[in-house]
C-alpha cells in the first residue's frame, strides 16, 4: 500500500462477516479477509482503481459499496465524486450519478445509507448532476437527485465532513467547517428535517470555537450517544462549544445545549477527533490524529463520565492514536 488508510467508520456491520472494507489514498480500495486474517481478497478486483482519494465509504445490505471522495474515475470510466461497486469489485453500472458532483476540485467527504436506501452526502460541492446543491445532497438508490430533499437558497456555506441519522426521528445532522445556512447561524454543527429543511428546534447558539495556534475549527464525527434522549456526541478540532470547555469531544442534547454530565476537557486532546463510534451502549471510540505523535505512546486511555476517572486499559493496545470515553448515567 503506498499511501494512507482514510477509515470514518469503524461499525459497520454489514461488511464484518466477511471482510474488512479499506478506504485509501493509494487510490483504490480493498478487501481483507477475516478467515485469514491480513490476506487480500482476491475476490474483489477494482482492477485500476480510482484515480483520486477515496475519502469515506458504506457497505449496503447486497455488499455493493458506495464510495465517496476526491476522484473522477473508477477503472477509467467518469464517476465523479461517487460511485457504487458490485462485490467482485466491478463498476455498478446500475448506479449512474450523470455528471456527477461540481466543480471538478470537489471532495466529498461524508456517505450514509438510510434505511429507505436512499444516499445522503456531504463534502465540498455547488452542484450535483447540473442541479444546485451547495454541500449536502439526497440521491435515490439508482443515484438520481432526490428532489424531495429540497435545500433552496445558498445551503451550508462550507465544507460537510459528516453526516448522522437520527433513526428516531429521521432527522439530519451535518458537521464540517461552515458557519451558517442560507444566512442563519450554525456554527460548524446543524441538523435538518427529512424534507432538508432547518431544524429550528435544534439551536446550537454560537456553536464550536476554534483552538489556539490560529488552526480552524471543524467537526469531523457525529455520533449517538446511546441515551433515550436522541443525544449525540461529536468529535473534531475545536475548544469550546456554546463558550463551555469542550476539547476535542463533546455531549450534546437534542435542542442543542451541552451535555453537562459529557465533560471532555479533562484529559484533553492533542489533535483532533475523527471518528466517534459507538462500542457498546454505554461507550464510545474516538479515533484521534495528532501534532505530537509521540504524546500518545500509550495503552488505550479511557475516561469515565461524568466521574473524570482516568484509566488505562491493560489488554487493549489499540495504537497511538486511539483513545477511549466511557458514557455513564450516573
Amino acid at each position: 500500500m503506498n499511501g494512507f488508510i482514510v477509515l470514518r467508520s469503524l461499525n459497520n456491520d454489514t461488511v464484518k462477516r466477511t471482510s474488512i472494507l479499506l478506504a485509501s489514498t493509494f487510490t483504490l480500495i480493498a478487501l481483507i479477509t477475516q478467515a485469514q486474517p491480513g490476506s487480500l481478497d482476491l475476490s474483489f478486483d477494482p482492477g485500476a482503481g480510482f484515480n483520486g482519494q477515496v475519502n469515506a465509504l458504506v457497505a449496503q445490505p447486497d455488499n455493493k459499496v458506495i464510495c465517496v471522495g476526491q476522484f473522477t474515475t473508477y477503472q477509467g470510466i467518469s464517476r465523479k465524486g461517487i460511485a457504487r461497486i458490485n462485490p467482485d469489485g466491478t463498476l455498478d453500472a446500475t448506479f449512474n450519478p450523470g455528471t456527477g458532483f461540481a466543480p471538478n476540485a470537489t471532495a466529498i467527504n461524508a456517505v450514509v445509507l438510510l434505511s429507505d436506501g436512499k444516499i445522503m452526502c456531504g463534502g465540498a460541492f455547488t452542484n450535483y448532476n447540473g442541479t444546485q446543491r451547495a454541500n449536502l445532497v439526497r440521491l435515490n438508490a439508482d443515484g438520481t437527485l432526490d428532489g424531495t430533499f429540497n435545500q433552496t437558497g445558498t445551503g451550508l456555506n462550507g465544507n460537510v465532513f459528516t453526516i448522522h441519522i437520527d433513526q428516531a426521528t429521521a432527522r439530519i445532522y451535518c458537521g464540517g467547517a461552515f458557519t451558517s445556512y442560507n444566512g442563519t447561524s450554525r456554527n460548524r454543527i446543524a441538523r435538518f428535517t427529512s424534507t432538508g429543511a432547518l431544524d429550528l428546534t435544534f439551536d446550537p447558539g454560537t456553536g464550536f470555537t476554534a483552538p489556539s495556534g490560529g488552526v480552524s475549527t471543524i467537526v469531523q464525527a457525529i455520533n449517538a450517544a446511546g441515551t433515550p434522549t436522541s443525544d449525540i456526541v461529536c468529535g473534531g478540532d475545536f475548544t469550546t462549544y456554546r463558550g463551555v470547555g469542550r476539547t476535542g469531544l463533546c455531549g450534546i442534547t437534542s435542542t442543542g445545549t451541552a451535555v453537562a454530565a459529557f465533560n471532555s476537557t479533562l484529559p484533553a486532546f492533542i489533535g483532533s477527533v475523527n471518528v466517534v463510534s459507538r462500542r457498546s451502549l454505554t461507550a464510545l471510540l474516538a479515533v484521534v490524529t495528532t501534532w505530537v505523535v509521540r504524546s500518545l505512546r500509550r495503552p488505550l486511555a479511557c475516561v469515565s463520565s461524568p466521574r473524570q476517572v482516568p484509566y488505562s486499559h491493560p489488554t487493549r493496545r489499540m495504537g497511538k492514536y486511539l483513545a477511549s470515553y466511557v458514557s455513564r448515567a450516573s
